[in-house]
């Protein structure tokens, strides 16, 4: 019993948010029994220093035992509220009740009530969830009627360590504060650099939401949407590098979010975290179909989540890792310093350049794997098609290229470096440096000026300083090479 009270790690935020999540996540064993579960909160905000593990221990134990003592039709509620300086949470049912003789035993090991309809129970979970409600500096009581139920009421002060800094934003503001520390942090409408990790949360709850950003903030750019409607919407406008949805919601569920960010061009290579109660086979597997990443269960902590994206961005990073040595590491994608011994694109077969595109950014899920591989090359030939048509036209700005694409800028930058991991701009280099390769292959006699006009450049010195820096050798000496 003591290993559940390992390290405690205290924190202070609003407490409902976890509570909600709670209740939803035993909504399923409460519906197979006929029983009415629900939450109660007093207030939306309710502020106070706890331990997540310990409080999720002491809330799903009482809220199973009661749904497990608790016939069909009947109902389990929960509630919580501040009063003054301690926070007080309830759980009661309209079940069995508890006989007057066993309840000055129930808190004891290995007790097991006349009264008890939880089968195969080893007798400790009241025990543990007294020991965890007093490592808070709490108290816990119970009072029942026969036939009628029981309600288990807990209090602990709301203030138990100095120094701690809240985990959840007001969401009575529009955006959350920005957080003070933590790489890429920042938060909506918080001026941040265009290459910060950008995480869409798509959740109608608002207190859930800004919970979970609240968790993500201090490491990442966090974005909003109300819905799955909006949530669309936005992973179009921001192209984020990850998405977080929860199933149930008005307008536009979970699932079909996901759908629909896979069937589009501009999103389908974006990670998606479905954050559910919901977990059986079948859910699962729907949602892998439906182009789901990963699923979070509620309810999950801190450390839990920031593990699932923590690996979901190191998949993205590898992904890009293995294109960037595909294609070689010329100074024209990394630092001068880098350039020494890198295989070059040059050396990289058509079978491998064409496999390269197909497995761009290999999907997370056997489940979607062909259809995102589909969308991934399509823009990538759509990209190179686009390019190639404006080469002579010498305007090769990314803007441009953008709006012959109908994408805004930011769209098309964080498309080209969630596919490639490499900017837009050097991209689209080297783009130009493959067809002055092919133009130097196929037309020997073409003079260096020519080729360069071909590809957009405005004089033939910048084109051999961007040539060289790209395959390590002038473009008169490529030709020599390729007549050898």
């Amino acid at each position: 019993m003591k290993s559940g009270m390992a390290d405690p790690q205290w924190q202070r935020g609003n407490i409902v948010p976890l509570f909600t999540m709670f209740t939803e996540s035993l909504q399923q064993l409460a519906d197979s029994r006929q029983v009415t579960l629900t939450y109660e909160p007093d207030t939306k905000e309710q502020e106070a220093d706890f331990v997540s593990d310990y409080v999720q221990k002491i809330v799903i134990n009482l809220l199973s035992n009661a749904l497990k003592n608790t016939e069909a039709g009947g109902s389990v509620t929960l509630r919580s509220r501040c009063t003054g300086d301690h926070f007080v949470f309830t759980v009661g049912d309209t079940g069995s009740g508890i006989d007057p003789e066993d309840l000055p035993h129930i808190f004891e090991p290995f007790y097991m009530g006349r009264n008890s309809q939880t089968a195969n129970s080893t007798g400790i979970g009241l025990t543990l969830t007294k020991q965890l409600v007093e490592a808070m500096h709490g108290t816990i009581s119970v009072e029942s009627t026969l036939g009628e139920g029981t309600t288990f009421t807990v209090a602990m002060s709301r203030k138990q360590k100095s120094g701690l800094t809240s985990l959840t934003p007001d969401p009575s503001s529009p955006t959350p504060s920005p957080s003070a520390g933590g790489a890429g942090g920042g938060a909506v409408g918080v001026a941040v650099a265009s290459d910060s990790v950008r995480i869409l949360i798509v959740e109608d709850n608002r207190e859930v939401a800004f919970y979970i950003g609240s968790l993500l903030a201090p490491y990442y750019e966090v974005h909003y949407a109300n819905d799955g409607e909006q949530g669309v919407e936005k992973a179009r406008e921001l192209v984020p590098d990850i998405i977080m949805t929860d199933v149930m919601m008005p307008h536009m569920d979970g699932m079909e979010l996901c759908r629909r960010i896979r069937h589009d061009e501009l999103t389908c290579h974006i990670p998606v975290i479905v954050v559910t109660a919901k977990v059986t086979e079948k859910d699962r597997l729907e949602g892998l179909h439906a182009g789901a990443t990963a699923y979070l269960n509620k309810p999950f902590n801190a450390e839990e989540l920031l593990a699932v994206v923590g690996n979901l961005l190191q998949q993205q990073r590898d992904i890009q890792q293995r294109f960037m040595k595909s294609i070689g590491k010329g100074a024209i994608f990394t630092s001068p310093s880098a350039q020494q011994g890198g295989d070059k694109w040059e050396n990289v077969n058509e079978e491998e350049r064409s496999e390269v595109v197909d497995t761009v950014h290999k999907p997370y899920s056997e489940a979607v794997e062909s259809k995102k591989n589909d969308f991934d090359r399509q823009f990538l030939e759509r990209l190179k098609q686009t390019v190639t048509e404006e080469m002579e036209h010498s305007n090769m700005e990314v803007e441009h290229i953008a709006s012959l694409m109908a994408m805004s800028h930011t769209q098309l930058r964080r498309k080209i470096s969630a596919v490639t991991g490499i900017s837009a701009a050097r991209y689209i280099t080297l783009l130009r440096i493959e067809e002055a390769k092919a133009l130097l292959r196929q037309y020997p006699k073409f003079t260096i000026t020519e080729v360069a006009y071909h590809t957009g450049f405005a004089d033939n010195a910048h084109f051999t300083k961007v040539f060289h820096r790209v395959t390590d050798m002038t473009p008169m000496q490529y030709v020599k090479e390729r007549e050898v």
